[in-house]
């Protein structure tokens, strides 16, 4: 797999970061979710993991096409106020 860098939000040594795969994918860089009550909410399988960004890492989709950089979500989201109070 091949990454390309799309953008960050920087913060030295803690920086949420996007990237775009050559194999029509994203892979994303954020802090680790460890909350057990989030958690507990989410069916994640083996192999997987959680993690959180904050929204305005999505502004860098423009970089890969997406005329806004907008995340439409149809669904009510799950919500936890976190230590970074994301």
């Amino acid at each position: 797999m091949k990454l390309r860098f799309l953008g960050k939000n920087s913060t030295p040594g803690d920086s949420p970061t996007l990237y775009a795969s050559d194999e029509d994918s994203y892979v994303i860089q954020g802090w680790k979710v460890f909350a057990n009550d989030l958690l507990m909410q989410l069916d994640v399988p083996e192999g997987q993991t959680v993690i959180e960004v904050p929204p305005e890492l999505f502004e860098h989709l423009t970089k890969d096409g997406h005329t806004t950089g907008e995340i439409k979500s149809f669904t009510a989201p799950i919500m936890l106020v976190t230590e970074q109070d994301t």
